[in-house]
């Protein structure tokens, strides 16, 4: 049960991150503003790509240590820095998201 509803979270959050991609894209081709979308998107995108290859590993155990699960496992950290840190990230939704000052 345990590893079913982790499952069950990481799905719900790759799907969520795929239909805000979605929503975003569906705004550019109007030509509407995105607004802080891209740095939603961003920062659901590092986080579910660490959940997937943690609960990969959880559930391959030693052999998840090789192959392109180990390759994803060892790249997934860097998806926090890549585009933009996640405290960039997060600065650009608090600001111009959410209108509360720069720290």
């Amino acid at each position: 049960p345990r590893r079913r509803q982790e499952v069950a979270r990481v799905w719900s959050q790759i799907a969520c991150m795929r239909w805000m991609t979605e929503r975003s894209l569906a705004q550019l081709r109007l030509g509407q503003p995105t607004g802080t979308a891209g740095s939603l998107v961003k920062l659901a995108w590092s986080r579910s790509d660490q959940a997937l290859a943690t609960l990969a590993l959880d559930l391959l155990g030693l052999p998840g240590t090789q192959g392109q699960w180990a390759t994803n496992l060892a790249s997934s950290r860097s998806t926090s820095i890549a585009g933009g840190t996640t405290e960039i990230n997060r600065n650009i939704v608090a600001e111009q998201g959410l209108g509360l000052p720069r720290r």
